[in-house]
């Protein structure tokens, strides 16, 4: 297939489909698939489907120009999944971040690096003690703020009818499917009946400072400093808010000792693996789980996640998104 070089079958199969599966993306007919099935998926978005069209037309196009980016370097995709075997000298594909705010991403390296430095505390922990300690460039609680903002939307969402019935209708579902069959139509009749009920009393009972600070990702103080603020001023400090975490997390991701960390946490699961099986969940692990981790860094470093949960507005991230070369 690749004449002048030893065949390895894995990496040349690896290579083959990447190869097709670029030239599939690159097909005109496949994206007006793709846009077609997006708009097709925000139409279960209630009051927010103008909203995520608005989206699948403003980014599609990008969307596909870094797929096709991404796989135009077929040898380097799968050296990266760990299907080929990195050439003599090559280096390892490095993931841009994106700094919004030097000086402050200084700042808030100290906190970091303190938390990673500390004796006896595990990566895992120190990330999420830092991540309950970062703060916007107005020195509000950053996980406060993403977390009262998601819930609310969340909240909103749930609150329509047909979302919440899709809803209950899932949980039934789900639920009554463990039962014995001789409980299961009881069940169902219960849950028809109760389940809406139930969900309303959640939605109504708990409000977003409530759940945020069971989470213990909200304090008193920071619960009063959100609440003086007024509807800009919440609604810019919640994108800086997103922005800030996901760069910590894409930085994070990216960090050996932390990605080894989720490895062996991970590992755990395979021990329950009888024999050979165990060993090949570990090594696959160990040759998949940094390499997922470094997408999603590249995800999260370029801020689209807070477009995407409308945490920002579309001019704010615009300006802060940056290509790979």
């Amino acid at each position: 297939m690749y004449p002048g070089r030893v065949k390895d079958l894995p990496c040349d199969e690896c290579m083959f489909a990447v190869t097709e599966l670029k030239s599939l993306i690159q097909s005109q007919s496949i994206q007006v698939e793709l846009k077609g099935e997006l708009h097709r998926i925000c139409r279960m978005a209630g009051q927010y489907e103008s909203q995520c069209d608005a989206l699948v037309d403003q980014y599609f196009d990008l969307l596909i120009q870094e797929i096709v980016q991404l796989l135009s370097d077929a040898r380097q995709v799968c050296v990266d999944v760990g299907l080929c075997k990195s050439r003599s000298g090559e280096s390892p594909r490095t993931i841009p971040l994106v700094r919004l705010r030097p000086a402050q991403a200084r700042a808030q390296r100290v906190h970091m690096t303190r938390f990673r430095n500390t004796p006896n505390v595990p990566q895992l922990e120190a990330f999420f003690m830092t991540f309950k300690r970062m703060q916007t460039r107005e020195g509000i609680n950053a996980g406060c703020l993403v977390c009262q903002a998601g819930f609310a939307t969340a909240i909103e969402v749930l609150s329509q009818d047909r979302v919440a019935a899709m809803v209950t209708t899932d949980v039934t579902n789900f639920v009554c499917a463990l039962l014995p069959d001789s409980m299961r139509m009881g069940c169902t009749d219960f849950m028809k009946i109760y389940s809406r009920a139930f969900l309303q009393l959640i939605l109504t009972e708990f409000s977003p400072p409530q759940i945020c600070s069971a989470m213990g990702l909200c304090k008193p103080e920071d619960e009063r400093r959100i609440a003086q603020l007024s509807a800009t001023e919440k609604s810019a400090a919640v994108c800086d808010a997103c922005q800030v975490l996901s760069q910590y997390m894409s930085f994070e991701f990216q960090q050996p000792d932390f990605q080894q960390e989720v490895v062996n946490i991970l590992k755990r699961g395979c021990s329950v693996l009888p024999g050979d099986y165990a060993l090949q969940c570990e090594d696959s692990l160990v040759s998949y789980v940094p390499t997922a981790l470094g997408f999603v860094a590249d995800y999260l470093s370029r801020n689209v996640l807070c477009l995407t949960l409308r945490m920002c507005p579309g001019n704010a991230i615009s300006a802060n998104v940056t290509t790979p070369a």
